[in-house]
């Protein structure tokens, strides 16, 4: 900076370049062997006393920082400087700052285990929540008095809402509580991603609630149609077509996002097309007997991903 000097009784040596603005006074000196900042030469044969050095981590632009005084010969802790031109000596203007920028890394890593344990909560409240809602729906059905089926299907794909769900349950759980097969997600980028994921948790449990509430006593874990089946076009069915089985997508994907975790992205990947292969399914069911009614109903909601209101809808899925 302009106007500074050296300290009294130091000298710069041949070859030593000094920053801009730095004033060289006559007779001042330089200690030899001192590590100093980006741009400054140390010219060969020069020795460092003992116990001097810049204090590169906590100086700032225009201070000088030394350490040095008395140590004790068990490794005593040495005193340490910082002057700055233009100021009173000794102030410690390096070592604030340090501390300052300390503060600000703790509260970061605070910021980041919070949204961390905030994620791990939810995955796991979302796993436990799903669990119990689908048992108490089975326990429901089982005891609720319905004619029989007249269209119905038991193979394969009859299963894939109940493994969607076991799933989520055993793996969301369990990685929730171990953080198995995750990757760190570091830094405010990280924090981000946790952040939606837990939104993603949160829109996957209104939407089940919402489908749940929407489609009452018509709700069936298998694919079949009875004679006392209503087709049903309110609610979340007025947005999607299947919007409880989008619902366990979320949380796969949420979960995913909230916990870093390869697993439960690769498992759900690996889900959507068989929840599509299972609506389609249901589909066939549905059209075999409503007819029409279903047809147009596919023409105006989407099947798994809501669209913007107001554009047009295919006549129908193929």
């Amino acid at each position: 900076m302009p106007g500074w000097v050296l300290p009294p009784g130091w000298v710069l040596a041949p070859g030593w370049v000094l920053p801009p603005g730095w004033v060289l006074a006559p007779g001042w000196v330089l200690p030899p062997g001192w590590v100093l900042p980006p741009g400054w030469i140390l010219p060969p044969g020069w020795i460092r006393p003992p116990y001097f050095v810049w204090q590169l981590d906590n100086a700032g632009p225009g201070e000088i920082c030394r350490a040095g005084g008395a140590r004790s010969r068990t490794g005593g802790a040495r005193s340490r400087t910082c002057d700055t031109v233009g100021a009173e000596p000794h102030v410690r203007h390096g070592r604030a700052r340090s501390r300052a920028g300390d503060t600000v890394g703790r509260m970061d890593s605070v910021a980041e285990s919070v949204v961390a344990s905030v994620a791990r909560i939810a995955v796991a409240g979302s796993a436990l929540s799903l669990g119990i809602v689908g048992l108490a729906e089975l326990a429901w059905e089982v005891r609720r008095s319905r004619p029989k089926p007249v269209l119905r299907d038991t193979g394969p794909l009859a299963t894939v809402n109940y493994v969607g769900i076991g799933a989520f349950v055993v793996v969301g759980l369990g990685t929730a509580l171990s953080m198995a097969g995750t990757i760190p997600l570091p830094g405010p980028g990280g924090m981000a991603v946790r952040a939606f994921g837990i939104l993603v948790l949160a829109a996957a449990g209104w939407l089940a609630a919402w489908g749940l509430r929407s489609i009452g006593r018509q709700l069936a874990s298998s694919p079949e149609v009875r004679p006392d089946t209503v087709l049903v076009t309110r609610g979340a069915f007025g947005m999607v077509r299947h919007p409880l089985y989008l619902s366990i997508l979320l949380l796969w994907a949420g979960g995913a996002l909230a916990l870093g975790s390869w697993l439960l992205a690769a498992g759900g990947a690996a889900l959507v097309p068989a929840f599509v292969a299972r609506c389609r399914l249901e589909e066939r069911l549905l059209v075999g007997h409503f007819g029409e009614a279903y047809l147009a109903y596919a023409a105006r909601v989407p099947m798994l991903v809501p669209r913007p209101a107001g554009r047009g809808w295919p006549r129908r899925e193929r």
